[in-house]
C-alpha cells in the first residue's frame, strides 16, 4: 500500500509539473508523508512540507543519537 501511494503522489506531482505549473513546494497530508516519498518527489526538484506519522519504524539521527519518530 505504501509503495502504491508513493508512486501515486509522485505521478501526480510530476504530471502537474510537466503541465508547466510553477510551484516551489508541495504540502502533503500525513497519510502520504513517508521519507521515501520525500526522496522520490525531491527528484522533481521541489521541496515538500508534511507531518510524518509517529512510527517506531521511522528514525533519524540527531546529535549522534538515533531517535524514533
Amino acid at each position: 500500500m505504501e509503495t502504491f501511494m508513493i508512486k501515486l503522489v509522485y505521478e501526480m506531482v510530476k504530471w502537474i509539473h510537466n503541465l508547466g505549473v510553477e510551484f516551489d513546494y508541495v504540502l502533503m497530508d500525513s497519510w502520504y508523508s513517508f521519507p521515501v516519498a520525500f526522496d522520490e518527489i525531491k527528484t522533481i526538484i521541489v521541496d515538500l512540507i508534511g507531518k510524518v506519522k509517529r512510527s517506531s519504524k521511522i528514525s533519524f539521527i540527531f546529535n549522534g543519537k538515533k531517535i524514533n519518530i
